[in-house]
């Protein structure tokens, strides 16, 4: 006999693996669209030497966060980290504006 709590968490389970999946393809096509667009701006302003900088420093940044956000979600909650992360990701989206 099944528990009640197994099909919620099965299904809680197909919700994360779905929210999780169009996160990751987002993330992935914005990548696609930034960095290019960032290395091209920088070439036709005559800055090619340091075309490569925008994909160093996303590759610079974004290593150590996965170390460092999961530490911060068992220390201070997820929601918070989560709204956190929101807050700079649209501040980040405005000063590219």
């Amino acid at each position: 006999m099944a528990s009640e709590s197994e099909p919620r968490s099965y299904n809680n389970m197909l919700k994360n693996v779905v929210l999780l999946s169009g996160m990751w393809g987002m993330g992935l096509g914005a990548a696609f669209v930034q960095i290019p667009s960032a290395q091209n701006v920088l070439v036709e302003n005559g800055y090619s030497s340091i075309s490569a900088v925008p994909l160093g420093l996303i590759m610079l940044l974004s290593s150590p966060c996965a170390i460092i956000i999961p530490k911060l979600i068992v220390r201070h909650g997820e929601k918070k980290i989560f709204v956190t992360a929101s807050l700079f990701g649209v501040f980040g989206a405005l000063l590219q504006m």
